[in-house]
């Protein structure tokens, strides 16, 4: 489990300016519906969430296939 953690780590280094960024667009994303269109919240968690999900899954495909 280290080593995907590794992996995480070394991708969020090498990759800090579009996650930051992807960040503040999906934070600037939930102030907008929240002020705007309140319902929509629970439509952005659930992107969220299989967004993540999708990431996590790739992530211990990729792991479990440098075995």
């Amino acid at each position: 489990m280290s080593t995907l953690f590794n992996a995480l780590k070394d991708f969020a280094f090498e990759n800090a300016v579009p996650l930051l960024t992807s960040l503040f667009l999906l934070t600037a994303a939930f102030a907008a519906a929240v002020l705007v269109y309140p319902p929509a919240v629970p439509v952005l968690l659930k992107v969220v969430a299989m967004a993540v999900t999708g990431f996590v899954t790739i992530g211990v495909v990729v792991q479990s296939s440098f075995r």
